[in-house]
């Protein structure tokens, strides 16, 4: 739970920068932009994943870390299986078992 914590602060208050972000946060905020990028919004229509992919590239160093992004890349072949798995999968038909 403090984790949870943490990342939710340190992404709300925006105050840090860099290494001062811990490194979940800076997974997390990889992983939130391409999930909105993804997927449909209210608002917007999903990028398609290839597209979504070089966005993410693109904004290593600017507002990504580059580590993060280089182990992004690295396992693009296991998150291309998952975003297969969940493409057509509406969000509330998604069900956790805790």
């Amino acid at each position: 739970m403090r984790t949870t914590t943490n990342v939710g602060m340190e992404l709300v208050s925006c105050q840090k920068k860099g290494e001062d972000i811990s490194i979940e946060g800076r997974i997390v905020a990889v992983a939130d932009v391409f999930d909105a990028l993804t997927n449909k919004r209210p608002y917007k229509n999903p990028y398609p994943f290839e597209e979504s992919v070089r966005i993410v590239e693109e904004n290593s160093d600017k507002h990504f870390d580059p580590a993060v992004v280089k182990a992004f890349k690295d396992n693009i072949d296991k998150i291309y299986a998952i975003y297969q798995e969940l493409i057509d999968i509406e969000p509330g038909e998604i069900k956790l078992h805790l």
